[in-house]
C-alpha cells in the first residue's frame, strides 16, 4: 500500500474456546496479529487469523457507496463517527491497536446513514472491571447487502459477498449467493441489544456457506439476545477495485 490501509481482523479458529483476533503496529507494509482468549485464560492462544485490507477513503463499489477509516479514542465508553451515507450499511470493525492488555473486540450502536457508536467492549470471565485503555478502531462501511468484484491482473472477478444476519448463541447457517474458492469471512461489530460481552464465532467457512453464533464469555450463562452483526466473505488474495483502491 502507498499508505497505512484500513484493516479488520477476525478470529477464524483458535485452539481457545472464545478469542479474539487484536492487530499493532498496522502500517502500509503489513502489521501484527495475535489471537487473545477471554481474561480468565490469560495468554496468548495458537490458532488463524483473516485479515482484510483496504486504502482509507470511499466511494463506489459495484453501485454500493463504501467507506473505509480509522478512528482513534475508542474506550469502554464509546466514540462517534460520521460516514454520510444515503442508507443504513452493513458495518465491519475492528480494533486496529493493542494498547490495552485486556481482551476487548468492538461494539456499535446507534448506527445509520450518518453515523455510529463504538466502543471496547471487554469480557468480565476474571473481575467485573471493564475500564479499556483508548485504542484505534478501523471500520469498513458498505451499502446495501451482495455481490462485489474487482480486477486482479486485468480479469474481473467476484471477489466478496456481504450482507447482515440477525444471530443468537445457537447456530445459524449464512448461504452465499457464490461460490468461493479460498473464503476468508469476517463477522464483525455485534450490536448492543445484549449488554453481556459477547463474540461472533465463526465455523465451517465453505466455498458457498459458513456458520455464525454468539458466544458469551465463560462468566456469563450462555444465553444471549439476537443481535445484528454484519458479514462479508473475501476471496483470497490482492485486489484492485474499479475505482482503483487496492484491497
Amino acid at each position: 500500500f502507498g499508505a497505512t490501509p484500513v484493516v479488520v481482523t477476525h478470529a477464524q479458529s483458535s485452539e481457545a474456546d472464545w478469542a479474539v483476533a487484536r492487530q499493532r503496529g498496522t502500517d502500509a507494509e503489513g502489521m501484527e496479529i495475535a489471537l487473545q482468549p477471554e481474561e480468565a485464560a490469560g495468554l496468548l492462544v495458537a490458532g488463524k487469523a483473516g485479515w482484510l485490507a483496504i486504502e482509507q477513503g470511499g466511494g463506489d463499489w459495484d453501485g454500493h457507496a463504501w467507506r473505509a477509516e480509522s478512528l482513534d479514542g475508542v474506550t469502554e465508553r464509546g466514540a462517534a463517527g460520521a460516514l454520510d451515507l444515503a442508507e443504513t450499511p452493513a458495518f465491519l470493525a475492528s480494533l486496529s491497536s493493542f494498547r490495552g492488555l485486556d481482551a476487548a473486540q468492538a461494539r456499535v450502536g446507534d448506527l445509520d446513514a450518518s453515523g455510529f457508536s463504538v466502543r471496547a467492549q471487554e469480557d468480565r470471565s476474571r473481575d467485573a472491571e471493564v475500564f479499556h485503555m483508548a485504542e484505534s478502531v478501523g471500520f469498513l462501511a458498505l451499502t446495501g447487502e451482495g455481490i462485489l468484484s474487482a480486477k486482479r491482473v486485468e480479469m474481473p472477478a467476484v471477489v466478496a459477498e456481504f450482507g447482515t444476519a440477525l444471530v443468537n448463541q445457537n447456530e445459524a447457517t449464512i448461504r452465499l449467493s457464490h461460490d468461493f474458492a479460498n473464503p476468508v469471512a469476517f463477522a464483525l461489530a455485534p450490536s448492543e441489544r445484549g449488554g453481556d460481552p459477547v463474540v461472533a464465532r465463526l465455523s465451517e467457512v465453505e466455498a458457498d456457506e459458513f456458520s455464525l453464533r454468539l458466544q458469551e464469555s465463560s462468566d456469563r450463562d450462555g444465553l444471549h439476545a439476537w443481535e445484528t452483526v454484519s458479514w462479508i466473505v473475501m476471496e483470497e488474495g490482492t485486489w484492485t477495485l474499479s475505482d482503483g483502491t487496492l484491497l
